[in-house]
């Protein structure tokens, strides 16, 4: 029987936030623009939920964040900050190789009923599953941050897919930088919903513009019947999140990082060469702007006890095929060739 505390209604859920980068709050707090886009304004945003604590190992860092969002603790020790601060929801936003630990560390305390981890699930697959196994037996939630997965356009789009209103679909292909398992993941998060498991995949390419062991790979998926384009993309000469599904009846694009959704009909119109031509686009705002919010508040009903969409096995699928897909592009890679583009890059 799980131990884990009782939420009280009147009450908001308390936060903690393990890792102050850019994703906790460093883009909304540099940024004027609308929208959330980190971890800290979704807490505060929120009616439910109060950012009472951060942590980081870079003190000055620390220091900035707890200033930035007023927060009232802040620790350099994760363990301590979790023991004396007692939260109800964690965030993860420490680099990828840190995520499998720390999740270990959120289920040794009873207080933590919902653990928020930004992409990927961890660094390889060695005892996720178990792990994914520990997080349900416990009564802890777990979201990954596939944001997109939340955001209701996206929601839509997947029911207009799996419904046939485009039509079969032919191809798809993703435009993407900064690793196969850190970035490209987020287009398998939505492609494994969209599409199923997959039945082949190889990699014909592969180069490091982020991490050694997780190269940015060109790869051929391939989903049931359809395939899939992976094109890798170098993050030093710009960042790029791009997906376009070709169907037999239209051509569906999501730009500028899956803000704007881009649709492209047949003319219906007769045309004199007896050819069938995609019509006038039409774009609309996808509202991924605010999709943070969406994916704090899926989490918060969860622990509420309400039906939800989250879906721990879904994120060990992701990892199991981009895991799967780095390795095959490391094998690519010439041990030599890796140092010397590290040595050589500038920090992203």
């Amino acid at each position: 029987m799980s131990s884990r505390k009782k939420q009280n209604c009147n009450t908001p859920l308390r936060a903690a936030i393990i890792g102050c980068g850019c994703v906790a709050g460093g883009y909304d707090h540099a940024s004027s623009e609308r929208g959330i886009r980190t971890h800290s304004k979704a807490y505060a945003l929120n009616e439910y939920t109060e950012l009472v604590a951060a942590c980081d190992v870079d003190r000055e860092r620390l220091q900035d964040f707890i200033r930035a969002w007023e927060v009232e603790e802040g620790y350099t020790d994760a363990r301590e900050m979790l023991q004396y601060v007692s939260p109800d929801i964690v965030s993860i936003c420490a680099p990828d190789d840190s995520h499998y630990d720390l999740l270990e560390m959120c289920l040794d305390f009873p207080s933590v009923r919902g653990v928020w981890c930004e992409k990927p699930l961890a660094k390889d697959t060695k005892g996720c599953a178990e792990l994914i196994t520990r997080y349900r037996e416990s009564g802890v939630r777990l979201l990954v941050n596939y944001m997109r997965s939340f955001c209701a356009d996206y929601l839509k789009l997947k029911e207009q897919l799996l419904a046939g209103e485009f039509g079969k679909i032919q191809k798809v292909s993703v435009y993407y930088t900064k690793g196969i398992m850190h970035n490209g993941s987020h287009a398998v998060d939505l492609l494994l919903d969209w599409l199923g498991k997959p039945k082949l995949i190889n990699v014909t390419h592969a180069f490091v513009d982020y991490d050694p062991e997780d190269p940015t790979v060109d790869a051929y998926v391939l989903f049931d019947d359809v395939p899939v384009n992976f094109i890798g993309l170098n993050e030093s000469c710009f960042s790029i999140f791009t997906i376009e599904i070709f169907t037999n009846d239209a051509r569906v694009s999501l730009e500028e990082f899956g803000r704007r959704l881009i649709i492209r009909r047949i003319d219906s119109g007769p045309q004199s060469s007896g050819h069938r031509i995609l019509d006038y686009p039409h774009e609309s705002d996808t509202k991924l702007a605010f999709a943070m919010a969406d994916s704090l508040s899926c989490l918060v009903n969860t622990m509420g006890g309400h039906n939800s969409e989250i879906n721990e096995s879904k994120a060990l699928n992701v990892l199991d095929l981009t895991a799967s897909l780095a390795e095959m592009g490391r094998k690519l890679l010439n041990p030599r060739i890796v140092t010397e583009t590290m040595n050589n890059s500038e920090p992203v």
